[in-house]
């Protein structure tokens, strides 16, 4: 399933419940890096919702890439990308974490074990 940009709770609901059902799904959201993406995930929904969602969101989540394209001194443009898969040990760590905290955690493991 192809979800054109995760913007709101809606629509992350809505591609959180199709995850959890077991369809793939691939989305976009326009952040500055992979525990960005996790902090804007999380904090898409608000009071109980969000410790169920955040949940949900590292129960489902594989892989999770950020890109910029940048110019070069030659006027053309390369990527710069940063990316952190979802293993097993990766999401152990963050649901055995605190929920709040889900941004600094992300962040650190990007650089123990991303790229």
């Amino acid at each position: 399933i192809m979800v054109g940009e995760c913007r709101d709770a809606e629509t992350i609901s809505a591609a959180l419940e199709a995850a959890l059902t077991g369809h793939p799904v691939y989305t976009t959201l326009h952040t500055s890096g992979v525990a960005e993406t996790m902090r804007r995930l999380v904090t898409s929904f608000s009071g109980e919702e969000r410790l169920g969602r955040t949940i949900d969101i590292l129960e489902t989540i594989r892989l999770c890439i950020w890109q910029k394209l940048v110019p070069t001194v030659d006027e053309r443009r390369v990527a710069l990308r940063e990316y952190l898969v979802f293993d097993e040990e990766v999401r152990d760590i963050l649901l055995e974490g605190d929920p709040n905290e889900v941004t600094s955690a992300t962040r650190k493991l990007v650089r123990q074990k991303g790229q």
